[in-house]
């Protein structure tokens, strides 16, 4: 996730509305730290705290506009 909002602030000079991870991408991605369920991270209180917002298959952070 943060990486796409960095990407995205790089290219356009500004924060993105929203920045969206399909939840296969995250999974591939915790495999590399030997982590097999993200399941419990989905449903966790710091997934809600943190802003994501699970959608379908993706996972989506939407950022306040100033």
């Amino acid at each position: 996730m943060k990486d796409k909002a960095r990407y995205y602030q790089l290219q356009r000079h500004s924060q993105p509305e929203k920045v969206s991870v399909k939840v296969s991408e995250l999974e591939e991605r915790a495999k590399e730290h030997d982590i097999f369920d993200v399941a419990p991270f989905l449903r966790s209180k710091l997934f809600q705290t943190n802003g994501y917002v699970l959608s379908d298959k993706n996972i989506d952070k939407y950022f306040k506009m100033n």
